[in-house]
This record gives structure tokens, sequence and C-alpha cells, in this order.
């Protein structure tokens, strides 16, 4: 702990102020359990520190804190102050409340972060245990290497964003399969990133030791891992139809093999992931080998956390396999945990396996998580997660603003003639016509049969004038796609000039699209985040969608000068062609469909609000405090205190008035008070006589007496016994005038409280003995006075030992 070597190092002495102060202001987070959402406890937490002296008085005197207890209370405030507390009874077990200077828990952390970067040793060692160690994404896609739909670049940002400084010192890895072929059908697509092979992990899958190459490199402060075995990851989302047995050892490869790499790196930096998060069904099983003893105690004080993009019954990852393929050998858990016994057919479900053995679970939009509670199949089983956790999706705004920039257009005009001449041939681009534009995946996810049932009847109804652009890739093997890459054909053949698709080619225009567009159109049969309506929005666009999932909670209806787009709420072609109609409506007003673009752009939900959301559920998970690096940040201005003049510079007269509430005294380490100020001290009090707080003589006050001693003499003092000369006899006091002895926080609050700064000058000073620094740090937050009485109660450091005692604290 810093121990000041003279007056004038008030840098070390501001630190040790506020030192002593927190870890006071520690004292009343009595939590006896984590708390679920840290807004939750703000207001337990209001006390305020212009209190706190009465409530010491009030406390120590209690049937609740007298004897055994006061001894105890004394044993902990001594351990805080050597910083030999452990993380349990710092944050849980004190159950001592009213000592706080109107800070939030997160506040106090943040200040506990603060003073441990000047390299205190209590403050670095509990802002330590407050850290929730590396978050560990699992994922089977994720940005460009690998991305197939929102879930690879929700991940991909999601980490890249908390890895940001702005979200303080967060390390985020994130693991998945290095495709032999990407969607693309690219190979060896990490070499352009410089992310090469590293070392190898061996896999037990069943009776077979599977190796997998681990591929690595940071990017943007991320670890990514990437996991090769051109056999069991040929492509992404692999299905082993016909061979149930390989399909499992998928499973277990996405679910092992990121926990082996997790055990190598451990034996290496001795990081341990403190979250675990785990990404649809594809990852199921993870959270079962994590629990179930497969890695022994590894990762017992691991949470794991299992997002839901899509639980449709397609997207769930069952599999049916045959009575002859024996998947439990594969797999070597339980079988209910996968299979559900009461079935008729014997039904492989990872994502039931996923939410019976994670901590918890979350989704990506509030009205999806009430649609899964209410009509999942698994919803018996959601419903067993008492705090399931959402939030809508968002995108990083500078990098999607980049994006459009990218275009080369300046302006929604300017993308939309470069679309209308790129696309459907025009010469003379014509900004009358109303252009809708569709990017997206070509699933009955997405609901395109809605679109093209509507085409021609909404070519033949606004005679030409408008034009569809469906920017989607089709699903090989997928007849619903497949179906609708034909219909696609045909339409284009037959209204060139209206219409254009290209279902075999990957959409690479989709910023274009996004600024271009009149209107976005989203008619998805379920849509549990969506990322593609916010990308619409940041270009100002607004969106046409169905009333559904992350969709109901983005996109609202415009409306007598209000929303973003237009819904619909049946998900039928007529409905759909009711919101197009209404759409063209507003598009044909001109100030209207201005204002509809200014109120599309400034409803987009930014990746920053989104990262602030997840990590503080990441927090909660673990039983920590997420601090907010803004409130971080202003508290080390806070701590940030210009050092008072010199001695000789001090204006004496500035003693006779105390400063005004709204002007707090510039050299006080911490904020004023909300509370009634303090009164201010008398310069000196007479010997033998008692001190009591607040009334006359005739009053009576709650607050003990404390005995004013006389000045230690070198003969005497040394053994903490009281000089009770008559100090009538005896000359005036040489400075400082009176050295009062506190024997316990009764004594240090109600001197504080007691002194009268009118009659002070330089001359006259009260220099408290404390037992400990925290009783220094308590009298020096409720000492209000003038410059030279607080540089004299500097004092109060330099008489601070560890080994002083006092005869009515051993009594």
């Amino acid at each position: 702990m810093f121990e000041p070597n003279n007056l004038n190092d008030w840098t070390g002495m501001n630190r040790v102020f506020a030192l002593a102060h927190f870890q006071l202001s520690l004292l009343p987070l009595g939590l006896r359990q984590p708390p679920c959402e840290a807004h939750d406890i703000v207001l337990v937490l209001q006390n305020s520190l212009a209190r706190a002296h009465a409530f010491l008085t009030r406390s120590l005197r209690s049937a609740a804190i007298v004897g055994n207890d006061c001894v105890q209370l004394r044993r902990v405030l001594a351990r805080l102050a050597a910083g030999g507390v452990p993380e349990h009874l710092l944050l849980h077990h004190i159950g001592f409340a009213g000592i706080l200077d109107d800070l939030e828990l997160s506040k106090l952390v943040a200040r506990m972060a603060v003073l441990a970067t000047s390299g205190d040793r209590l403050s670095k060692k509990a802002s330590k245990r407050n850290m929730i160690g590396p978050i560990m994404f699992v994922t089977p896609e994720v940005g460009k290497w690998s991305t197939v739909g929102g879930l690879g670049v929700m991940v991909d940002e999601l980490a890249c964003t908390l890895a940001l400084p702005d979200f303080g010192p967060q390390e985020v890895w994130v693991m998945s399969p290095y495709y032999e072929r990407n969607k693309r059908g690219e190979t060896g697509y990490l070499a352009q990133d410089d992310i090469t092979w590293q070392f190898n992990v061996t896999v037990d899958v069943g009776i077979e030791h599977v190796v997998l190459g681990v591929y690595e490199h940071r990017i943007n402060n991320v670890r990514l891992f990437f996991m090769h075995n051109a056999s069991y990851f040929p492509h992404p989302y692999p299905n082993f139809l016909y061979n149930a047995e390989r399909q499992t050892a998928f499973l277990a490869l996405m679910a092992k093999g990121p926990l082996e790499i997790a055990c190598h790196v451990a034996k290496t930096s001795g990081a341990i992931p403190g979250v675990i998060v785990t990404n649809d069904w594809a990852c199921g099983l993870l959270p079962a080998y994590a629990r179930r003893g497969f890695f022994g105690d590894t990762f017992s004080g691991t949470k794991v956390l299992h997002i839901v993009h899509n639980l449709d019954i397609s997207y769930e990852g069952r599999f049916y396999p045959n009575p002859s393929d024996d998947v439990a050998k594969v797999h070597q858990l339980p079988s209910e945990l996968l299979t559900d016994p009461f079935w008729q057919l014997q039904c492989v479900n990872p994502s039931r396996c996923a939410l019976l053995c994670c901590d918890s679970w979350a989704t990506v939009s509030y009205s999806y998580r009430n649609e899964l509670l209410n009509s999942s199949p698994l919803s018996p089983i959601l419903r067993k997660h008492p705090h399931p956790f959402a939030t809508p999706n968002g995108v990083p705004l500078e990098p999607r603003l980049a994006r459009l920039n990218n275009t080369g257009c300046k302006s929604h005009e300017e993308a939309k003639a470069l679309l209308q001449q790129r696309y459907f041939n025009m010469q003379h681009p014509d900004p009358e016509i109303a252009l809708f534009a569709f990017v997206g995946r070509i699933t009955a996810q997405k609901g395109v049969n809605l679109i093209l049932e509507i085409v021609e009847e909404l070519i033949h109804k606004h005679n030409g004038r408008v034009q569809i652009l469906l920017a989607g890739c089709v699903n090989p093997g997928e007849a619903y796609s497949e179906r609708c890459a034909h219909w696609m054909w045909n339409l284009k053949m037959k209204h060139p000039q209206n219409f254009w698709c290209d279902p075999g080619w990957f959409f690479t225009d989709g910023p274009l699209a996004n600024l271009g567009a009149d209107f976005a159109l989203m008619p998805s049969l379920f849509e549990p985040g969506g990322i593609v309506q916010h990308e619409f929005f940041v270009a100002g666009t607004p969106v046409i969608a169905f009333k559904t999932g992350g969709l109901r909670d983005t996109v609202f209806e415009f409306y007598q000068g209000q929303g973003n787009g237009f819904t619909f709420e049946a998900h039928t072609p007529g409905d759909l062609m009711h919101a197009v109609d209404r759409a063209l409506s507003v598009y044909h007003d001109k100030q209207a469909y201005a204002q509809l673009r200014s109120h599309a752009r400034g409803s987009v939900r930014t990746l920053d609000m989104v990262g602030r959301a997840w990590l503080k559920e990441f927090y909660r998970l673990r039983g920590k405090v997420y601090v907010d690096a803004a409130i971080m940040k202003a508290d080390m201005q806070l701590l940030e205190v210009p050092p008072p003049p010199p001695p000789q510079q001090r204006d004496r007269a500035s003693c006779s008035a105390p400063p005004s509430p709204a002007s707090p005294n510039p050299t006080s380490a911490f904020p004023p008070s909300s509370s009634k100020p303090l009164q201010r001290c008398t310069a000196t009090a007479p010997a033998s006589t008692s001190v009591t707080g607040g009334g006359g003589s005739g009053s009576s006050s709650a607050l003990p007496p404390i005995t004013v001693l006389a000045p230690h003499h070198a003969s005497g003092g040394d053994d903490g016994s009281e000089d009770n000369t008559d100090r009538a006899s005896m000359p005036p006091p040489q400075p400082p005038a009176a050295r009062s002895r506190c024997t316990s926080y009764n004594d240090v609050a109600s001197l504080a409280n007691n002194r009268d700064n009118s009659n002070c000058n330089s001359n006259d000073s009260v220099v408290v003995r404390c037992s400990s620094l925290v009783e220094c740090g308590q009298f020096l937050a409720h000492l209000r006075c003038c410059v030279s009485c607080q540089a004299a109660a500097m004092e109060v450091l330099q008489l601070a030992t560890p080994h002083h005692t006092h005869p009515r604290a051993e009594s």
C-alpha cells in the first residue's frame, strides 16, 4: 500500500484518500446472490455518504454490531486495508450497508478498476477478480470465411465489437471449422488473411481418434481458431444424410474440438474461458461434454450460453437414424439428452441437448423469445431456464457507412440510377419508377414465393412503373429453392425491364442495393432477429416486412408521420400486395417519402448498443459486475484533483467562510454529498470534556462521547495512556492545538461532524490518531474544512500505523 514520504506528495495522497474511501464503500455490498441484472440492484445501493457518520454510530451501538460482531467488523476492515479479502467476502457476505457516495454498483467497480491502474494491491486484486475471463464463441460459420447466413455475420461483428478498447480488456476467442470448400467453392481461403497452421489436437469420437489441424491468427484483436479435417468438414453444414453415425461424429467434433483447443491454450497461457457461447444446433453437444466430466473439472467454473438463432423444426438439427445405427457409441452421452424417449420415432436432436445442459439460453429478439416460450416444440425445456436473454441484432455503423461510400454513389438517386443501368439495361434511368429489392437466401423461411406471386400483378397494376430486384442465391438440393429458381428465370425472361434475378450467382452488390432501392422486401415466414433490415436502414431505405420475430421489433408501420416502413400480418400474397400499395402511395408523395427515409435512417440499432447488452449478460452469468468504459473514464476524472497551494500562499481569511454547497471544496478527493452538508469544526476543543454531536450544552446526542486529549509528549503517550493534567493551569498549547485519539468510527464521525470552521486559522488544527489507514480515510472523507485544515489533517496518514492500538478498542 502507498505511504507518502512527505506532505507535498499530493498525487499519492489523492490515491490514498480514494483508496481508503473506496475500501469503505465496498462494505455495503451485502449481496447474498449474484444479481440477475445490474440495474436491478442500483436502487439498493443509493445510500448517501453524508449519512455515513450517523449510520456508523447507530450500527456500532446497535444490537447487531456489538461485542464480537464489532471485533469481527474491525478484522474485516483490517483485511480490507491489507488487501487480503477474498471475492465472496468482498462482494457477497459483508452485509454492512450505508456507506456510499451516491454511486451505483457499476461505478464502484469502475473506481476499483481505476485504482487498479495506479498499482494498488487490493484494487488490482479485486478488479482482477471481477473480470470474467476469455469469451469463447463456437460457431459453424463466421465472417467472410464461411458465412452462409445471418449467424456468421452476427458472430463475427459481435466478437469484433466486444474486443474493442471501449469495452474494456476483454479477451475474445472465436472457434469455427476450416471447411475444405466454403460457400463460394473456394479452397485455401484462410491464406489470404495470413491464418496459418499452428498445432494439432486429437479428438476421440467413439472408438476413432480424429486429428484436427488448428489454424490460428489474431485479427481485430479477436483470437481466431479454425479446425480443419477435410473428411468431416467438407463444406458448411455438411449433411451426411444416409450416414447417421457420421452426422453424429460431425456434431461431436464441433463440440469436443473447441474444448480440446481451449485445453491446449490453457497449458501455455493458463487462461480458461469464463463464458462459452455456442450458436445453433451444430454446437449443441458442447454444453454436455463440458458438464459431464469429459474434460474433468477444467470447465467447472465456465458458464455456457447457447444462442438460438433459429429454432424452427427444420433448423433444430434433427435427424432420424436407422435402428441399426449405433449413434450412442459415437457421441457417448446419455441418450435422453439427445432423444425424447416419448417420441414414437428415434430422433437425435442436438438443440435439445444444448438447452438441457447449458447454463442459460438467449436469442436475437424479444418477440422471438416469446414465440419460442409459447409455441416451440422445445418450450418445456426452454422454460426451465428462469432468465433467458434476448436483444435485437444490430450493425456496426461506421463499417456499413464505409461500404455505402465504396459504391461510389453519393446519394440514393445516384445509386438507384446505377442499379437501373446495371441490372435493368436502362440507358436513361427513370427516377419515377419505384424500385423494390430483396437481398437474402432463396429458402422457404424468407418467403420468396410471396414476392414471385405478386410480381406480374404488381407490374400490370402500375403500368410497368415498378421494378423488382430479387438478389438471392439458390440452395442446391432444396426443393423449394429449386422451384423458386425456375419461377424466377421465367419472370426475368417475360419482364426483363421490370424484374431481375440470377439464382445461380452470389450477389455482391448488396450495399448498392441497400442505398439505391426505394423499398426493401422482407416477407420472411419467420425471422428470429434479422440483420438485413438494419443494413437497409443505414442507407435510409424503408422496409416492407411480415410482422414476425425480430422484424416485429424493428419495422413499424408508417402512419401519421411516424414509422420506418410497412408491415403485413397475414403471410399471404394479398396482404403483401396491400402493404406494397400503401408504400407506393407514400412514394408518390415526395415530402412524406423523404420523411419516411429520414425515419428509417434514424432507426438503426448500432452494434455497440448490442455489444453492451450481450456483455452485461455474460457478466451476469459469471456473477460479476459489468463496468462501462464511459463510467470508468468519468471516475478517473473524478479522482484527478489539483494540488492545494503551498502553506505560505494560503489565505487565512478563506477559513472564515465555508464553501458554498454549489461550489465544493476543490481539494476534496470525493464528490460533494447530495444530503445536508456536515457542520464545520472548532479549532480547539477543551481538554477532559465530552464532545457531543449536533446539539448545544443541554442537548442529547446519539453519538457516544469521545475524550479530547492533551498533546503527546516525549515522556509519555507512546504507551497510549491519556494525559489527565488540568489544562486550565497549563499555558496555551502550541500547534497542533489538540491531538484527538479516535478509538472507534464513532469518534471519527463525531469529531468530523462537530468541527466548526468559523473560527479556524492556519495555526489551529486537529490531528487524529487512527488505528488503520481505513479509519484515516473515513475521517478525511467526512472532513469538510478549509485548505489549511485539510493540509494539517494529512498528518493523519503519517500517524497511521498498523501496529497502533487503543485502550478502548482492546477493552
